[in-house]
């Protein structure tokens, strides 16, 4: 009990071509050397864990991650290291102005052009807290939002005794607006013959 440490590690940057939909074939992508630390000032107490890096695409900025993670309680009273986890983690990933095109292969599947239907890049962050009590699993809170051109997400959700809550029951709720909901909806309509030449916000 009552250790300090501090652990970075500093991963170069990568470097490769991907197929990007849209964009005339493949495109170099880039990262920003990876920054990983690892610190505490009393093992008894916390520990904490920061990321972050950036990606380009085409030379263009593509996106910053970041992540902030912090574990308390990994140690009982005696000094030894808790069975089952630390007593609780708190944190937040940050996903800022990441390039849709990035992300279309996982969509293409659903005929989503999310350059079209939800903007070129979009922002992300989910925050989360979670309790390891005596096991099982955690009491956990945790919210979301997303910010593109065309989308805007916000959602809360809960787990209490192993009994998740999303949607308006219970403390969650996730609402989304899409500004372009025609098109959106004309990728999955267009092979059964219908249509949508007009469509508004939902």
């Amino acid at each position: 009990r009552g250790g300090a440490f501090a652990v970075s590690v500093h991963a170069e940057a990568l470097q490769g071509r991907a197929v990007m939909p849209g964009a005339g074939g493949e495109q170099a992508f880039s990262t920003d050397p990876i920054e990983l630390r690892v610190e505490s000032s009393d093992l008894a107490d916390a520990v904490r864990l920061t990321l972050n890096t950036a990606a380009q695409v085409a030379g263009n900025a593509a996106g910053v991650v970041q992540a902030d993670v912090t574990a308390n309680g990994l140690l009982t009273d005696a000094g030894a290291v808790r069975t089952g986890g630390p007593e609780s983690v708190e944190g937040l990933v940050l996903i800022d102005e990441l390039a849709t095109a990035v992300l279309q292969p996982f969509a293409d599947a659903s005929g989503l052009d999310l350059g079209r239907d939800i903007g070129p890049a979009l922002t992300a962050q989910l925050n989360g807290t979670a309790s390891f009590g005596d096991g099982g699993v955690p009491d956990t809170d945790a919210s979301f939002e997303i910010a593109a051109e065309h989308l805007t997400a916000v959602g809360a959700a809960t787990v209490r005794e192993g009994v998740l809550s999303v949607g308006g029951t219970g403390e969650g709720e996730i609402t989304a607006r899409l500004a372009r909901v025609g098109p959106a909806l004309n990728s999955f309509l267009v092979d059964r013959g219908v249509n949508i030449t007009r469509g508004g916000p939902a």
